[in-house]
């Protein structure tokens, strides 16, 4: 299969992060499938799935002949009293992005990448902070997040199949607003 034949989905496709994967992948010469509730792309050649990821069968249907899923879809950017209702953000961080990774598992999927947010590691003093380092999230939008990592990785661990799985934490810089890889 050559890479112009493969298809990316990308959920919340139009997104901060997730639109700027689907501009890189086109230009990598990939075919890129959106997946957003509310799709703002306006570069032609994108097939469109219009939809929640709390949509199930939808998300199957979007799976389906994927050569690999960008989960950036996520609720983030909430301020106010709103910011502190963690059910909403459990709704789409957490329980989302199961549902993301079941649609992947039940189309055969073969590489998932989920992004999650440096947030899951809570205020950490240490001089070096990777993937080993053990989460303490801080506050609702954290603690999804974080949950969300772990309902994927669950996903893969309980025998429902096999799925290699990378999760990117990105942050921003607040002076410059460079992304910077957490």
């Amino acid at each position: 299969m050559t890479q112009s034949s493969k298809i990316l989905l990308v959920t919340g496709a139009s997104g901060f992060l997730g639109s700027r994967v689907v501009c890189l992948a086109r230009q990598a010469g990939w075919r890129v499938r959106a997946f957003d509730r509310t799709p703002q792309l306006e570069a032609g050649g994108i097939e469109t799935f219009v939809g929640d990821i709390s949509d199930c069968a939808l998300l199957r249907k979007a799976s389906e002949g994927v050569a690999a899923i960008v989960h950036a879809a996520g609720l983030a950017h909430v301020v106010g009293s709103s910011a502190r209702n963690s059910s909403a953000f459990n709704a789409v961080n957490e329980v989302g992005t199961g549902n993301v990774v079941d649609a992947a598992l039940e189309c055969s999927v073969p590489h998932v990448v989920l992004v999650s947010s440096v947030s899951v590691y809570g205020s950490y003093p240490g001089k070096k902070c990777d993937e080993l380092v053990p989460c303490h999230p801080i506050g609702p939008y954290a603690v999804s997040k974080w949950r969300g990592e772990l309902r994927a990785t669950e996903r893969m661990a309980t025998g429902r199949g096999s799925l290699p799985f990378c999760a990117s934490q990105q942050c921003m810089a607040k002076r410059t607003g460079a992304m910077l890889r957490g």
